[in-house]
């Protein structure tokens, strides 16, 4: 049996999969406008804080073994109160001389890849989100340069930031200052 290549976490649902080509048939059919990574970055802010009413938002996380239950229960946390529409748990991770230029089936690149551009999206029918209008530019926020520069490579057409300070007001700045999203901070109400 192979090993799980992705981990894609649905508001019911989680789907694991070895194939790289099942796996990237199920993300071309949930496209993303935003994505995020989960430790360091969306889970700094609360699971009831609105990241977007115009933007689909997404959460692509790196875990191990040891922590894929927990990251899963918090993005499964996050698709219920409607911060997030669904999340992917990767497994793989450049090392060594690959470290920033790591762009293999199961990466966070890879997933970047697979998941189509939107600028909108809108739960549900079935388990399918309907994509309402076509973009060409996408968001990729993670704590981690490593992440950033691989998906840069591999996807360049997607704008990657660095958010490291774990300062919840930065992040949302970050979001509102691309320029697709309403914000609504209850951090400062």
């Amino acid at each position: 049996m192979n090993p799980i290549l992705i981990t894609v976490v649905h508001s019911t649902y989680v789907y694991e999969y070895s194939s790289a080509e099942e796996a990237s048939h199920h993300l071309s059919r949930f496209p993303a406008e935003i994505r995020l990574d989960l430790h360091g970055v969306l889970d700094i802010l609360p699971d009831d804080c609105p990241i977007s009413k115009t933007a689909s938002v997404v959460c692509i996380s790196y875990v191990t073994e040891k922590t894929k239950q927990e990251a899963l229960e918090e993005i499964q946390m996050r698709i219920h109160s409607g911060q997030i529409l669904y999340g992917v748990l990767v497994f793989k991770r450049g090392r060594g001389a690959e470290k920033y230029r790591y762009v293999e089936e199961g990466s966070k690149a890879w997933v970047n890849q697979q998941i189509p551009f939107c600028d909108r999206a809108q739960t549900l029918r079935g388990c399918d989100y309907v994509a309402t209008r076509k973009s060409d530019r996408a968001l990729f926020v993670d704590d981690s340069t490593d992440h950033l520069r691989s998906t840069r490579l591999l996807v360049p057409e997607i704008q990657c930031v660095l958010f490291n300070t774990g300062i919840p007001t930065q992040l949302l700045k970050i979001l509102s200052d691309w320029g697709k999203l309403t914000i609504n901070d209850p951090l400062h109400q």
